[in-house]
């Protein structure tokens, strides 16, 4: 896979951890998963609070997002 398809795939399990932390299911284990990817990816740190209130990396779009 390339650089970019692995990218979105680890902003796919980070945004899977919001919606558990959205859910209140798992919450210090999926604290603990998102730092870890923040820190793996300083990229993310550009990102913006979407409407939940939790930060998403900026260029997944919405559509492409299933939130739980």
């Amino acid at each position: 896979p390339s650089e970019r398809e692995a990218l979105c795939k680890e902003q796919i399990e980070y945004l899977a951890g919001v919606g558990l932390i959205h859910k209140k299911q798992n919450e210090k284990e999926v604290q603990k998963r998102r730092e870890k990817c923040l820190i793996e990816h300083p990229e993310f740190t550009a990102i913006i609070k979407d409407n939940t209130g939790f930060k998403v990396p900026t260029d997944l779009s919405p559509q492409k997002i299933k939130r739980p």
